[in-house]
């Protein structure tokens, strides 16, 4: 049973022909070309001298525009980020309180166009109307 690899056999030895091979013969990080992707989002969005921001003359309004924009989407992404978090329980919520909604019209439609369906259903007939001019 092979042990660990040791350093030198990787600087040395096969492994190193293996990378080797796959990186067309130099050793290269994986996630260089992506760290060099994320440097130029990064400068593209918040280097006031690359983005398109650099076309207003007056530095302190450019500033300005930056920091605007910037708590926007601070609160933006807070927003979303509640709202994902919560988001199970308000379909929850919102489909129970369209639910009521929707029982109580259709209690009223149904009162209004088929009274019929309410006699009899409970214990008690409908009394007729007492006098006003009786006290209780």
């Amino acid at each position: 049973m092979a042990g660990p690899i040791d350093v030198n056999q990787i600087r040395t030895g096969s492994v190193t022909m293996a990378f080797a091979t796959l990186n067309n013969g130099r050793i290269q990080p994986m996630f260089a070309p992506i760290g060099k992707g994320v440097v130029f989002c990064w400068n593209y969005v918040f280097n006031h001298e690359v983005s398109p921001l650099r076309h207003i003359p007056n530095v302190a309004m450019r500033h300005y525009v930056l920091q605007a924009l910037g708590t926007m989407w601070a609160v933006c992404f807070a927003v979303a980020t509640g709202s994902y978090a919560y988001l199970g329980a308000s379909i929850i919520g919102h489909t129970v309180l369209i639910a009521a909604a929707a029982v109580t019209v259709s209690a009223w439609t149904a009162a209004t166009l088929r009274p019929e369906w309410f006699v009899g259903a409970g214990s008690r007939q409908s009394q007729p109307l007492a006098n006003s001019n009786t006290r209780c």
